[in-house]
């Protein structure tokens, strides 16, 4: 009956985190005159390095396009915080389209499965008119929320003020008015943390159960089985699959490591020690 429940537990929290939340802005509609839309979806995450890369689709109004649908002149995009250094430049003709970004994601990997990874993005946009680069404001946001494992949201956060573009080196923007600022937060989703949970609890059960198991042949309440040898060298191997196989599973040091597989595993290995040192003490003679 346990297991029933939370069977069915478990597959109506798996369809709720897919299903996808809510989209903060639309790249491919209600672009205004002086706007440029920026549509971000993530693609995949690396929590180990704290990064998350997502592809960008830019779309501008129709003001700014040419007769076969390319810029009218230069668009200049940047993105902060991430890994690619400089401004992104939309040159003149180019149809406007999508490409990808790898954003910085603070966030401590080791809290597993409960870290959590915070960030700001700014995208700021700026138009080359006669050499002149000239701010636009940025509309748009996160377009899809459903990578698998993860939950994430995006809220709008107050860009600052003055937005500023250095004419020469078209490489500084600061983030002003017109930039689109979203504060991101990434968590595991619930499936994967109560996964976690429950195979690390029958974890430390099979830890526990291991050295019971062998007490109880130490004071002869149960036979001795030679095949418990192999059980035990089987078990100390298996334990490492089973620790890896966690869903999105951190390295090896994590806080899950220190309060539950390395406790296990040395349950199982002095389990083993001590039943060879019972087998050797009592064990049956040759004859």
């Amino acid at each position: 009956m346990v297991l029933g429940i939370g069977y069915v537990l478990g597959i109506i929290a798996y369809g709720i985190s897919t299903s996808g939340g809510e989209a903060i802005g639309d790249a491919t509609s209600g672009v205004a005159p002086g706007q440029v839309s920026v549509s971000i979806s993530p693609m995949s995450i690396a929590a180990e390095q704290g990064t998350m890369t997502v592809s960008v689709t830019v779309a501008a109004d129709a003001s700014r396009l040419d007769a076969s649908g390319g810029l009218a002149n230069p668009i200049g995009l940047t993105m902060e915080p991430v890994l690619e250094a400089g401004l992104l430049i939309l040159d003149k003709g180019t149809v406007p389209g999508t490409f990808q970004r790898t954003i910085r994601i603070p966030g401590n990997v080791r809290n597993y499965p409960f870290d959590d990874y915070r960030t700001t993005l700014v995208v700021a946009a700026a138009e080359n008119q006669n050499g002149s680069w000239q701010p636009l404001t940025v509309v748009g946001g996160l377009t899809r929320d459903d990578l698998t494992g993860w939950g994430i949201s995006a809220a709008t956060a107050e860009a600052g003020e003055g937005a500023e573009v250095d004419a020469d080196s078209a490489q500084v923007f600061k983030a002003g008015p017109g930039a689109l600022s979203l504060d991101l937060v990434l968590t595991r989703s619930m499936p994967t943390k109560s996964v976690s949970l429950v195979t690390l609890a029958l974890m430390a059960a099979i830890g526990i159960l291991a050295l019971v198991a062998v007490r109880a042949v130490a004071t002869r309440r149960r036979k001795q089985e030679m095949t418990m040898t192999s059980w035990f060298a089987a078990l100390i191997f298996a334990l490492l699959p089973l620790r890896l196989g966690l869903p999105g599973a951190p390295p090896l040091g994590s806080w899950i490591d220190v309060l539950v597989y390395f406790w296990v595993l040395i349950a199982v290995m002095v389990g083993l020690v001590w039943w060879i040192l019972v087998w050797l003490r009592s064990g049956p003679k040759a004859e």
